[in-house]
């Protein structure tokens, strides 16, 4: 069974439960009733038909009266060929149509909508106005169309029009067309037309009743395709009063006549039915341009208390209407400018001609703007001006809160006597209320929180609470920072399960699909039970160094059987990262979980700082960036939080190919890193000392990290770049050396305490004082705010800066020792003498066993010193391990340079340990020591290549070396087209002069094809050429 039918019998079903099988017929003629001959064949009815093209079966009814009638001359009949679906081939989307009676109950039409679409209606938008072709201007059409669309698609709402091929009708079908086209049918929009059967052109009602027909006559036997698709006539067809081909519904009202127009009453009591106290519904009239019966419809909806939003610029009736608006806004106009207004526009009107006919219009029009611009209407009346208002959707919510707002009473005296209105007032409001959060309106919020205050009307933190989530789920940004803003405590309530239904409300959504699970095992994409998720989201996007948030891991010996397992894991994934992907056994995020069983959470309370930090870094994990920024303002540490949402949507730009989302999520990330720049570029301009304790100091809502570990981790270089980085780092990096030291007076000192093994360095360096550096009253006022003593601090105690004595002494030179500039001095001169000390081993000493008694002093050197380095290595990756101190692992981004480096390092300890065992127990036999010698030939020359290490530490070296680096990308390029030319050369003259005499073999090839136009380069004579 093809989708159309199944799509048909459904609509079929519903017709039948809600009884609109019947429309009406004339039956003033008989279909079987023969013509008297004084009766011409194409004589018509009153109802429009040929008389003998009626279609009713009985008895016709006498002629008894002179002008046709809906109520006396027809007569309801069954029909169940009154309905059908039209699909639109071309844009893939079904119009369902139904032929019902004029008088139809509005609430079987309503329900048999709503059943249908499966969407309850929470806004109803009828747009009217001009019914014929109409001219705007290009950007307010732009602008009527992109709001109407915004708003319905917010709010849920259903559109109301004409639903004909002309006028406004035609253009909001051209909207709903562009927001498929643009958005790709994200959301399909409710659109129902209500037109009138009888004005449609004949062809037109032919083709849909022999559609009609078709369908139906195919609910039992196997139908054709085409029998549901629209008819061609139809969608080429230039006549303005066909239906429009992009309307979700079409309401065919019929009384019985193929001529007039239907008037409001359909629409009215349709919105009447969708608005009342069951349905719940929202209603407002956006009119645009129009004419004499528009205000017939702008009348009626001032009458049933719903706004009126009147387009201005949008011609004729629209713009007398804002005119009078705007020249009145608190009074009723006068006569003479009404009469002014309607000269203009019946000036301009060409539809009527006649001077008579113009005069009673006029009469008719100016007595029903009186009623319009009656005072008791004017809070439902409003103007959309292009030049002032912001959008059209923006205009409509708006409305609707300004009609509901006025509902409530401004004064109430006693209140306590009338209970009735407490409850109504409180019921508006919590409507209101609830209106706003849903259309993402800032402003209704801001009026609604005042009107709560000035009434001093009790919200409960539930509801307010709730109210808060929801802004959350539907990312609404403006809303979410103005709660927060308020007097209102909307964190109150939130606990940790209301942040769970956030992650497992946005884990199916695309964004978690597209950025999250990239980097997640097929298991770990189950919906989240536990917050524990979070942590192992943290540790891939952030970085292993950030300690669980919702885990606590007490129990030493699980922890440390946890972290050997993942230093394992990353052991492994380190060395095999090009080659293999390790495949885990168990869950990751199970892994968590299980700890987070095993060990029950921190039984710290839930602060407000907590809450907004797990709301900011959902934000973020989700892409929700505008609301990420709005938590951002709210957390105290700022700028470590703008640092993880820089690294979090780095490593999001990693796992897209798309260029234009990788761009996006780049772009993103510098955004929040820039403004970590200018904030601790703010608060290094007001407190130098204070700022740089902020980037070293732990900040235990982000898991006892710090900014410098993010920073560097996220290879932030903006910020590594900043004056307070640069100062931390220099700070670092002197200790507690004064950077005086470094000046061309104290570089002599420096090289003495080197030389001294830092015995006279107490003497003559100049170490870091703090009273020298902050000005007393700073540090008096800063004293209660100073770092703890026992952490990271770079000056010496004044007890032992001002006089030398034995302790301070003892002091100065244990300080001088701990300096990691000295200790990489040390190192620097440390490896040069190794390196001395190996090459003259290898030169002189390298000898086989039994030729001396013992290993001569420069090789028991040697191997002491490397085994050294390599039990420094370890206890560097043991503290790593222990500290997590593991932001700078993995900087290498190149597969195959980070395999490379691996085998660098594992070569340059097994090619010595190989070499000096095998001089040891076979050096006696030649080749075998040769093997040996030869090894560590290899091993020294990878150890003259680490010390290229020590360059990069070098202001004048360092980025010589990084400038290599770069060249030799280019140099690669450049030897591909040095290999081109040889080898073309190569073989097409060995080809013609020493044909069949190159041996098939590498050695061959090389020597004879490749070497030859090689030796070119530096001068070869021609004799290379002939082989000679």
């Amino acid at each position: 069974m093809s989708s159309h039918k199944v799509s048909y019998e459904k609509w079929h079903d519903g017709i039948t439960r809600w009884g609109l099988k019947h429309r009406p017929t004339c039956i003033l003629f008989s279909k079987e009733q023969p013509l008297p001959p004084e009766q011409h064949q194409n004589e018509k009815c009153g109802c429009g038909r040929l008389k003998r093209s009626h279609s009713y079966v009985g008895q016709p009814k006498s002629q008894n009266v002179d002008k046709w009638n809906y109520q006396s001359c027809s007569k309801q009949i069954e029909d169940m060929k009154n309905f059908g679906i039209l699909y639109n081939q071309y844009e893939s989307r079904l119009t369902k149509l139904i032929r019902c009676n004029t008088g139809e109950k509005p609430e079987n039409l309503y329900k048999l909508i709503q059943n249908d679409c499966n969407e309850k209606s929470r806004l109803i938008i009828s747009i009217y106005g001009g019914a014929k072709y109409f001219e705007m201007n290009e950007r307010l059409e732009k602008e009527f169309m992109r709001g109407i669309i915004e708003a319905a698609t917010i709010a849920d709402g259903w559109i109301l029009t004409t639903g004909l091929s002309s006028g406004i009708g035609k253009l909001v079908g051209e909207a709903i067309l562009q927001d498929r086209v643009l958005n790709g049918g994200s959301k399909d929009l409710v659109s129902i037309g209500l037109a009138k059967w009888g004005s449609l052109p004949e062809e037109t009602r032919e083709l849909l009743s022999k559609k009609f027909t078709n369908q139906k006559n195919g609910i039992n036997a196997d139908t054709n395709d085409k029998d549901y698709e629209f008819p061609r006539e139809i969608l080429k067809t230039t006549d303005a009063e066909t239906i429009e081909m992009h309307h979700t519904y079409m309401l065919l009202f019929d009384d019985g006549q193929l001529s007039g127009y239907i008037g409001d009453g359909q629409r009215r009591s349709f919105v009447q039915e969708a608005t009342n106290d069951v349905n719940k519904c929202y209603a407002v009239t956006v009119i645009v341009e129009g004419g004499i019966n528009t205000l017939e419809v702008i009348l009626n909806d001032l009458e049933d208390s719903r706004p009126v939003v009147i387009i201005e610029g949008s011609g004729r009736i629209a713009d007398v209407l804002s005119d009078l608006l705007k020249q009145n806004p608190e009074c009723v106009p006068e006569e003479v400018q009404i009469d002014d207004g309607l000269n203009k526009f019946f000036q301009n009107d060409e539809t009527n001609s006649d001077p008579s006919r113009k005069s009673f219009a006029h009469k008719c029009c100016k007595r029903e703007i009186k009623k319009i611009m009656n005072m008791k209407y004017r809070h439902l009346l409003n103007v959309y001006s292009l030049d002032k208002d912001s959008n059209v959707a923006k205009t409509i919510f708006d409305a609707i809160f300004k009609s509901y707002k006025m509902m409530v009473p401004e004064h109430q005296d006693n209140c306590h006597d009338q209970p009735e209105n407490q409850d109504h007032s409180r019921k508006i409001i919590e409507t209101l209320l609830d209106l706003s959060i849903k259309w993402n309106s800032l402003e209704g919020l801001k009026q609604v929180l005042k009107h709560i205050k000035r009434k001093a009307i009790k919200l409960s933190p539930e509801e307010l609470g709730k109210h808060f989530i929801t802004s959350l789920e539907d990312n609404k940004s403006m809303l979410v920072d103005y709660l927060l803003r308020s007097q209102y405590d909307v964190l109150e309530k939130l606990q940790k399960q209301d942040v769970l239904k956030l992650y497992k409300n946005s884990w199916t959504k695309q964004h978690a699909k597209t950025y999250l699970f990239p980097a997640l095992s097929g298991e770990n994409r189950e919906e989240p039970t536990s917050l524990a998720v979070v942590d192992a989201i943290c540790e891939e996007y952030i970085g292993s160094f950030m300690q669980p948030l919702h885990c606590s891991k007490k129990q030493k010996l699980n922890q440390i059987l946890t972290g050997l397992k993942r230093t394992c894991c990353e052991l492994t994934q380190k060395i095999c990262r090009c080659c293999w992907k390790p495949k885990y056994n168990i869950n990751y995020i199970h892994n968590y979980l299980l700890i987070a069983m095993l060990h029950p959470g921190i039984q710290a309370s839930y602060s407000e700082q907590h809450k907004l930090r797990d709301l900011f870094l959902w934000s973020v994990f989700m892409g929700h960036v505008e609301l990420a920024k709005v938590l951002l303002v709210h957390l105290k540490p700022r700028i470590c939080a703008s640092l993880i949402a820089s690294k979090v949507f780095t490593e999001y730009s990693k796992h897209t190919n798309i260029f234009q989302f990788k761009d996006k999520m780049k772009n993103i990330a510098d955004e929040f890193e820039l403004y970590a720049v200018k904030c601790i570029d703010s608060c290094y301009e007001y407190n130098e000392t204070k700022a740089c304790e902020l980037i070293l100091r732990q900040i235990s809502l982000f898991g006892n990290i710090t900014i410098a570990q993010v920073a560097v981790s996220a290879k932030s270089k903006k910020f590594l770049l900043t004056a307070c980085f640069g100062r931390v780092m220099s700070e670092a990096w002197y200790d507690k050396l004064d950077e005086i030291n470094r000046s061309a007076v104290g570089t002599p000192m420096i090289t003495l305490g080197l030389l001294s093994f830092g015995v006279l360095a107490p003497l003559y360096v100049v170490y870091r004082n703090q009273n020298q550096e902050e000005p007393q009253e700073q540090i008096t006022s800063n004293r209660d705010d100073q770092v703890d003593p026992n952490g990271i601090n770079h000056y010496m105690s004044s007890n032992y800066s001002q006089k030398l004595t034995f302790r301070s002494y003892l002091n100065r030179f244990i300080s001088f020792h701990e300096c990691p500039m000295i200790k990489m001095m040390y190192n620097f001169i440390a490896n040069v003498w190794l390196l001395l000390t190996f090459s003259y081993m290898m030169l002189y000493h390298f000898d086989p066993p039994l030729n001396k008694k013992r290993p001569h002093w420069t090789e028991i050197f040697v191997i002491i010193t490397i085994t050294t380095i390599l039990l420094e290595n370890i206890r560097q990756k043991y503290s790593t391990f222990v500290t997590n101190m593991r932001e700078c692992e993995n900087t290498i981004e190149s597969k195959l340079l980070l395999l490379l480096t691996n085998f660098f390092h594992i070569a340059l300890y097994a090619l010595f340990y190989t070499g000096t065992i095998m001089r040891h127990t076979m050096g006696n036999i030649p080749h075998l020591l040769a093997v040996a010698r030869i090894l560590m030939a290899i091993d020294l020359e990878l150890w003259y290549l680490r010390s290229l290490k020590f360059m990069i530490s070098h202001s004048y070296l360092g980025p010589k070396l990084l400038m290599i680096k770069a060249m030799t990308r280019d140099l690669a390029a450049f030897l591909y087209v040095i290999f081109v030319f040889i080898t073309a050369y190569g073989v097409v003259s060995r080809s013609m002069i020493m044909h069949n005499q190159v041996e098939f073999s590498i050695h061959g090839i090389f020597s004879g094809i490749f070497y030859t136009p090689y030796s070119f380069l530096f001068g070869g004579s021609d004799k290379v050429l002939e082989g000679k």
